[in-house]
Parts: C-alpha cells; structure tokens; sequence
C-alpha cells in the first residue's frame, strides 16, 4: 500500500509540474502498473509459445507509458 501511496504522490507532483496530464492520480497509477502486472501473469505461459518472441518488458513499458502520458 505504501508503494501506491509513493506513486501516487510522484504522480501528483508530476501532474502539478505539467510533465504529464492532468488525470487523477489513481488512473494514472493504474496505467504504469496493469501493464507489468499483466506481463507478470501471463510471461510464463507466453514461453511455451515458441513463435512469441517478447520484447524487454523494461524498455517497451517505459517507452510506452512515457508516450501515454506526457505532455510534450
């Protein structure tokens, strides 16, 4: 819970700085977190699949959150 409550208050620091949009808090949490939680859940069972090839969760994550949410 405290890890939430930290991204959160990055997130409304962020907000108030105009480095990203103005959603609230929790949404925006939500976004940056679904995506590696999901990847969490279903990596295992996308190695079984031999023609998957998975980009770096990193990268990709990053990259896409960042194209999300800014607002340059």
């Amino acid at each position: 819970m405290r890890m939430l409550g930290g991204i959160g208050q990055w997130l409304t620091e962020k907000i108030a700085a105009s480095r990203v949009r103005e959603l609230p808090p929790v949404l925006l949490s939500q976004q940056m977190t679904s995506l590696i939680t999901f990847h969490f859940v279903l990596r295992p069972a996308m190695n079984q699949v031999p023609q998957a090839e998975l980009p770096t969760m990193e990268e990709t994550f990053t990259q896409n959150f960042l194209r999300a949410v800014p607002l340059v």
